[in-house]
């Protein structure tokens, strides 16, 4: 539903379009279900068949947007709702659109614009419908991100927005989580991934000298591969259709002591690998239609050559 500047709804139907112009200062990414060109990362979440047998899940086709800046210090700003194969961002009915008030401005308006010399029909902002939310570390507390990127506090109803944090923004920090329709994303910065990836080579370097196989390339019996099997589970890789965590195990013993539902099985056709399900050795694979079995996915362990 639209609402007006003074926050009562808009009594007749009106068609509001916001021109967006391309910035060469700034990379855009999309986020989204469905797997088309305009999303850069396809998150999918749980799908299910509807009455004309179409995917659908809780996550928007093109769920949300950051914009990147291409020159230090790479900002990344985060903004609800994508454009489609038309270049459009298109809005459910259900979704709350409100007037901005009189002097008030879009967070993602230019700095050398003001609120008198643009458009009246830029003077507008929305929620999708489901919501994407994000949490900051340094906020501690839930906002949810509109089309234009304000950070409002989350709706209580879903026809209306919650109040507005202007002094807040929807720039992206280390540690940052991005929730769209319960599937969060975890925003780690560049410096967090080179720290952590020099902890590890150190923790690797430290094992290998310690180690009782410190004098040869490969770690004596089954430590190489339970050492790489155990880094892989720490990051809890989860099944991107029943949303729970899947478990690789070197040992066989281990691996016929999981859950079936936990073991990780794989569509070799493409490659997506999935939590077992019986309904899906006579499907596709839902990430991406293609054809072909379903297996389960074991590792293997040799010295090359």
């Amino acid at each position: 539903g639209a609402r007006g500047a003074d926050g009562e709804p808009v009594a007749a139907a009106r068609r509001v379009t916001v021109e967006y112009e391309p910035d060469a200062r700034e990379d855009l990414f999309q986020l989204g279900r469905m797997i088309v060109p305009q999303n850069d990362f396809v998150v999918r979440g749980p799908l299910h068949l509807d009455a004309g047998g179409v995917l659908c899940g809780p996550v928007s086709r093109y769920a949300c947007r950051l914009a990147c800046e291409r020159a230090p210090p790479h900002r990344c700003r985060l903004a609800a709702a994508g454009f489609n194969n038309e270049r459009d961002v298109f809005l459910s009915e259900s979704a709350p659109k409100w007037q901005l008030a009189p002097g008030e401005r879009a967070a993602d308006a230019s700095d050398d614009a003001s609120p008198e010399n643009e458009p009246g029909d830029a003077q507008w902002d929305a929620l999708t419908t489901f919501g994407v939310r994000v949490w900051k570390p340094e906020v501690g507390a839930w906002r949810e991100v509109s089309v234009h990127g304000g950070v409002h506090e989350p709706r209580a109803r879903a026809d209306v927005a919650g109040r507005r944090y202007p002094d807040e923004d929807a720039t992206l920090t280390n540690g940052t989580i991005v929730d769209l329709a319960g599937i969060q994303l975890l925003f780690e910065s560049a410096a967090s991934m080179r720290a952590h990836a020099r902890a590890a080579r150190a923790g690797d370097r430290r094992e290998l000298s310690d180690g009782p196989a410190a004098s040869s390339p490969i770690p004596a019996g089954d430590a190489a591969p339970a050492r790489i099997v155990a880094r892989f589970n720490a990051r809890r890789p989860q099944c991107p259709v029943q949303l729970h965590t899947i478990r690789l195990e070197y040992d066989d013993e281990k691996r016929r002591a999981l859950a079936h539902d936990r073991r990780p099985y794989i569509f070799p056709a493409c490659g997506h690998v999935h939590a077992f399900a019986p309904e899906l050795q006579r499907l596709p694979c839902p990430l991406c239609r293609t054809r072909g079995p379903f297996v389960e996915l074991r590792l293997e362990w040799g010295r090359a050559p």
